[in-house]
This record gives structure tokens, C-alpha cells and sequence, in this order.
């Protein structure tokens, strides 16, 4: 069962570099236990997040990226009726 999670791990790392950004930092939090998470992994997450070195804006504007959850199309019916 560990090798699963590990490979599952691996996957999920490798496809979100390739489709979000390379070489990005992947935190895996366990779970919700009583509605909160642990508290040694937000304190790492924390600790990992204050100690990051931001890169500046430059780099940020040439390098746009989206994540959405949901897409939804708004067009009138009216329109694409009309203009398909």
C-alpha cells in the first residue's frame, strides 16, 4: 500500500510540473482529524512558506497560469443561435 501512495505521489508531482509550473514544491497533508489539520504539518508547510524566496514580478508577468476548478460558458443562447 505505501509503494501505491508513493507512485500516486509521484504521478500527481510530475503532472502538475508539467501542467503548472516546473519544479514546484508539492505539500501532501494527511487529512482532517477532529476538523483540523495536524499541527506539524502546517507548522512545516508554515516554515517551508517563510523562508521562500519570492521571485520578482518580471518573472511572474511572462510566466501567466490559471488554475480553475470549474469552467463555465456564459454565452446567450441568442447569440451562438445567430452566430454559431
Amino acid at each position: 500500500k505505501m509503494q501505491q501512495v508513493k507512485e500516486a505521489k509521484k504521478s500527481l508531482k510530475h503532472r502538475f510540473w508539467t501542467e503548472i509550473c516546473d519544479g514546484a514544491k508539492l505539500f501532501y497533508l494527511s487529512g482532517l482529524i477532529n476538523g483540523k489539520y495536524p499541527k506539524r504539518e502546517i507548522l512545516n508547510l508554515a516554515r517551508f512558506i517563510s523562508v521562500t524566496k519570492f521571485r520578482p514580478l518580471k518573472w511572474r508577468n511572462s510566466h501567466g497560469c490559471i488554475v480553475a476548478d470549474r469552467w463555465e460558458d456564459i454565452t446567450e443562447e441568442s447569440l451562438l443561435d445567430e452566430n454559431p
